[in-house]
């Protein structure tokens, strides 16, 4: 066996349990009704459905209705089967690796605080006594910055008790900016509002009327404002306001002794004395004065911690030895050296994931900003900056009107990579040959490398021991191993201290970086599973308060951003490092339509696979049956049934008991169900012992009336390996931490290069910049009727040299002209032109803005030096586009507009010599970036296939024709052969300014950003999707002709090797 990457080592000593409270339920369990009466269960009822615990205890005494009774089974069945941590129906706590866990349940804890969203309005509510709200210190909104004469900002509103979020801006007045300096670190109003009076000369009254409007509108929020990080709320809020209300008033003693009330009601709880039942209406009825409509369903939120968790060898039965190092049994003893294996395995198996937002921000950053690094408040500015949401055409184009969107709805279909084609074989033999489980081997996956490059800094490994002497690996990822514990930690010491030692190992792997927390409150209750103790030194509050101090704060306002060798590079100004964001939390954070907190979010799975697993992938909702997928004593995934209404028609038609069992025994005999499987909904599971009538009622009662669901054999816990004082065996799973010896982040911010040649030309100097604000669809009717005529003439008075364009859709649509005047005394002149052709355009409306702004060149991305050549190549593009508007028109236009850029293109690479290997090499390099910035999938590549083969007698016309070719297209052909003779010389200084090594960027990848500008200026709206289309088009023309042009030499040689073969007489 070849040793694995994976070293046992990398594994930390710890293991955190994951485990019921009950242990796993007998086969007579429910034969009678003594289970109703657990005490466990009436609490954990009452925790989950106060609704359902009231008609529990209503009925008790009387006969349950089956609806309820099916109900509370299922609770039951969850508090013994389950062990993802919940209520008091499992929990958690920290181990080591050995044969046995033993939990005392006896001396597990439940730790009950206040929902947090109860606590926010509970604040919220006190913040409106004047005499709290006076003595309170407040901060600037730190989501918000500066856009020119504008302090834009998020806040939020209440909608049903959760938080809704909108862009707002406020006028950066001297007197709020003042306010906002004044309260960097924090300022009563009272001290506030002195400044104000001082530095401005108003009274009192008015001062405290502008702090007030200031308040409402949230440009400043108070200290009492949530944080998900650090302290608790509620003991929190307790302590700001013991330290605040010096100034005692009757309305301030009622608050803090409502508080010191409410905290030791909560202690009682949590210290056991009285139970959640008990004290639940007294905490109510506490909290009625401020919050009147509280009610105690949703009013807690409650955690299970196992302490005092012992490890011991047990029998040899038993023995399930986690990490014996001396094992080299190739059976099931060394559970570290297989885990350790069939992480191998996986990341053999595991594709990386697809990032098309990330990309598509990257290529659009870098079309706006070239190398040029901006604030990220800026970069996000949905007016000013880059729409991280999808942004909708309206132009007329035939090239891809046809094709549908992979980001739309639309007939699943399959991506055949290498990966899903392996799957698909694998799980075709398995059908053929009915097989309910197949084994992966080593031999099977010898194709496919592995590599640790790609993945986070640390992992969890989730898994579980099961009968049969088998791991059953429940789940490995996340973007860190902190992610799947942070939400425990703060009831659990032992766990925070894993936590910790989680993060600073990943950043003492990663000196270069500052790894950050992103501190972020989507909704208000969502708090209740986001948080958790600092366990990072740096935090990124954005919308929520950080727990750092003030210098280990990275504000949204610090951050910087900027693109480096391909990758989208954060940093921060005040450490002057590479900022990697980490969200170490279960927060689903795809459903959240905060741009500044998305993209933070997906930044932190740049590159990386976050997961490895085996799944089916597109294969998995297709068929009825999955097998169960094994790698030797490893259960990778559980067989699985995607059932429907028609798979149980005969239960349907059961009349009585007797019928009904009939019918089941005949629908698992079908199906080949195991005795014991679970009812799968999304992340809950409905356990099912098909020998317990009474489980299987309460699986039927809830899928009765479903078109479909889904069904995963379940596999009992192995006997003995986590037990309770009593010996009895829990249903378990262990979490283990893989840590990544080797860094994953670099500092790849290169040093500044100071270029001699001028980067910025401001209004007035002798590049002027017009920005023209009109719709796509008369772009090309401005630019023929206005452009063409005036810089015909601007050249003819020898007013300007050179010139050219492009289009740009942020902010709004328009056309960048830029002119570079050869005499600063014609400055003015050439600004009186442009005023005077384009008014009649602005005064009919076709026109709505014209603005004057300044040249920023572009110096990285178009080498440095040779940004003289990129500007001449520029100008004689935009000269030939004008001259292709001028020799067509209409829909004939549009039809022959992509067939014209595709030769363009060509004429292009001729123009830089590139042979026919090296066009290929390049446009398909252009065509895989755009695939995956488009998700393209199977269905919207047939789609292009099929217009290929339409059009493909028109592509090799319009791309052979020549001017010898007398054909209604030869004026087009001569425009790009005007082009060619004027480009020859500056090709010809580029390949002289790379010869002699002041060529800062290759030329193959100058010419993609040269190709990229052209398809720019030639297409008027929906350049990306067009180029992904053009490029699609030229890699499968390149290659044909490539193929042809090989089967011909092939051909050749044959025929002269058969005509040397004849003997000569």
């Amino acid at each position: 066996m070849s040793k694995s990457s994976f070293a046992t080592t990398s594994f930390q000593p710890y293991c955190v349990v994951r485990a019921t409270t009950m242990p796993v339920p007998t086969s007579n369990l429910f034969q009678d009704g003594a289970w109703l009466q657990n005490p466990l269960l009436q609490e954990g009822l009452y925790i989950a459905s106060h609704s359902l615990f009231r008609q529990y205890l209503h009925r008790l005494d009387q006969s349950l209705g089956m609806k309820e009774y099916h109900a509370i089974l299922r609770y039951y069945l969850r508090m013994c089967t389950r062990s993802t941590p919940f209520g008091n129906f499992a929990g958690c706590g920290v181990t080591t690796w050995s044969d046995t866990v033993q939990i005392p349940l006896q001396q597990s804890k439940l730790h009950v605080r206040l929902d947090h969203g109860v606590v926010q309005q509970l604040a919220e509510q006190i913040l409106k006594i004047p005499a709290v709200q006076q003595q309170v210190r407040y901060f600037p909104n730190n989501s918000a910055y500066r856009i020119q004469d504008e302090i834009r900002y998020v806040e939020y509103t209440f909608t049903n008790g959760e938080r809704n979020y909108q862009l707002s801006s406020a006028k950066a007045s001297s007197a709020l900016l003042r306010v906002i300096h004044i309260c960097h670190h924090g300022a009563s109003l009272s001290d506030i509002g002195q400044v104000l009076m001082s530095d401005f000369g108003i009274g009192r009254e008015e001062a405290q009327a502008y702090l007030q409007e200031v308040i409402k509108n949230q440009v400043l929020v108070s200290e009492l404002e949530p944080a998900i990080t650090g302290q608790a709320y509620l003991p929190r809020l307790l302590e700001i306001l013991s330290d605040r209300l010096q100034s005692s008033t009757p309305d301030t003693d009622v608050v803090l002794s409502f508080l010191k009330k409410l905290t030791s009601c909560l202690e009682k709880i949590n210290q056991r004395v009285c139970s959640l039942q008990e004290e639940g209406p007294s905490i109510t009825a506490l909290l009625y004065p401020f919050l009147p409509d509280v009610t105690e369903h949703r009013l807690f939120q409650v955690d299970t911690i196992f302490a005092g968790i012992s490890n011991k060898r047990v029998s040899k039965r038993n023995s399930f030895p986690l990490n014996n190092k001396q094992s080299t049994s190739t059976g099931p003893g060394n559970s570290l050296r297989q885990l350790s294996e069939v992480l191998n395995v996986l990341t053999k198996l595991t594709s990386a994931s697809p990032q098309p937002q990330l990309h598509r921000f990257s290529q659009e950053f870098y079309d706006q900003y070239g190398d040029r690094e901006v604030p990220l408040s800026e970069a996000l500015d949905t007016e000013t900056g880059i729409d991280y949401l999808q942004q909708t055409p309206s132009t007329f184009s035939p090239l891809i009107d046809d094709l549908t969107s992979p980001r739309q709805p639309q007939e699943e279909t399959i991506s055949w990579h290498e990966h899903q084609t392996w799957k698909w074989a694998l799980l075709q033999t398995a059908l053929l040959q009915q097989q309910y489980s197949v084994e992966i081997t080593d031999a099977l996956v010898e194709q496919f490398s592995t590599s640790q490059n790609d993945l986070p800094p640390s992992m969890s490994v989730m898994f579980r021991k099961v009968e049969g002497d088998r791991l059953y690996l429940d789940q490995v990822g996340g973007v860190s191993a902190a992610n799947l514990l942070n939400r425990f930690a703060y009831a659990d010491p032992a766990l925070h201290h894993i936590v910790q030692d989680i993060c600073e190992k990943e950043q003492q792997n990663n000196p270069e970086v500052a790894i950050a927390e992103i501190v972020h409150l989507p909704e208000s209750r969502t708090a209740n599973i986001l948080f958790h103790p600092v366990s990072r030194r740096y935090e990124i509050p954005y919308l929520a308060k950080a727990s750092v101090a003030p210098e280990s704060q990275l504000l949204i306002s610090d951050l910087q951003i900027s693109i480096q060798g391909g990758q989208i590079i954060l940093r921060s100004q005040k450490l002057g490092k590479r900022i990697i964001p980490r969200l170490s939390t279960a927060h689903n954070y795809p459903l959240s339509g905060l741009p500044v907190y998305r993209f933070l979010c997906d930044l932190q799975t740049q590159g990386l696979r976050t997961h490895l697993n085996f799944h089916w992938g597109e294969l998995a909702n297709r068929f009825k049956f999955l097998p169960r997928v094994c790698y030797k004593y490893i259960i990778l995934r559980p067989a699985t049934w995607q059932l429907s209404t028609a798979e149980v028609v005969g239960l349907k038609a059961a009349k009585d008991q007797l019928s009904f069992q009939k019918a089941f025994e005949s629908f698992q005999r079908q199906w080949r169900l195991p005795q014991c499987w679970v009812l799968a909904d999304g992340d809950n599971e409905l356990f099912v012992n098909s020998n317990q009538p009474a489980t299987v009622l309460a699986w039927w009662d809830l899928i009765k009336n479903r078109e479909q669901w889904t069904l995963k054999e379940y596999f009992q816990p192995m006997e003995g390996t986590v037990i309770n004082e009593h010996g009895e065996t829990h249903a378990h799973q262990l979490v283990a931490t893989w840590i990544k010896s080797q860094p994953t982040y670099f500092d790849v911010t290169p040093p500044i290069r100071r270029h001699s040649i001028q980067r910025t030309f401001l209004p007035g100097s002798d590049w002027l910049y017009f920005q023209i604000y009109c719709s796509a669809s008369t772009s090309d009717r401005i630019l023929e009727e206005a452009i063409q005529p005036l810089v015909e003439r601007l050249s003819k008075q020898q007013h300007i040299g050179q010139w050219f364009f492009i289009r740009y859709n942020d902010p709004g649509y328009h056309l960048r002209l830029r002119f570079h005047v050869l005499n600063t005394m014609s400055i003015s002149e050439v600004m009186q032109q442009v005023q005077t052709t384009l008014s009649s355009y602005q005064e009919s409306g076709m026109i709505s803005a014209v603005k004057l702004d300044t040249y920023e060149r572009e110096l990285e991305r178009y080498g440095g030096s040779a940004i003289t050549e990129a500007e001449a190549l520029f100008h004689y593009d935009s000269e030939a586009m004008l001259r292709f508007l001028s020799q067509t028109e209409g829909n004939e236009r549009e039809n022959l507009r992509w067939l014209w850029g595709l030769s363009s293109i060509d004429a292009l690479l001729k123009d830089f010599q590139q042979g026919p290997q090296q066009k290929l090499a390049l446009i398909q390099s252009l065509e895989d970036a755009f695939a995956q910035e488009f998700g393209i999938d199977k269905s919207l590549k047939r789609q292009i296939d099929k217009q290929y083969r339409t059009h493909c007698s028109l592509i090799g016309k319009m791309l052979t024709l020549t001017t010898l070719n007398q054909d209604a297209w030869s004026p087009l052909v001569e425009i790009l052969q005007w082009r060619t003779a004027r480009n020859k010389p500056v090709v010809n200084r580029l390949f002289d300014l790379q010869q002699s090594g002041k060529l800062s960027v290759p030329i193959p990848e100058l010419l993609k950003s040269y190709i990229h500008m052209l398809v720019n200026r030639l297409i008027p709206d929906q350049q990306r999707f067009h180029e992904l289309v053009l490029y699609d088009y030229l890699s499968r023309y390149y290659r044909s002709k490539i193929s042809r042009k090989q089967r011909s030499h092939r051909q050749d040689a044959l025929h002269d090797s058969h005509r040397m073969s004849i003997p000569h007489k």
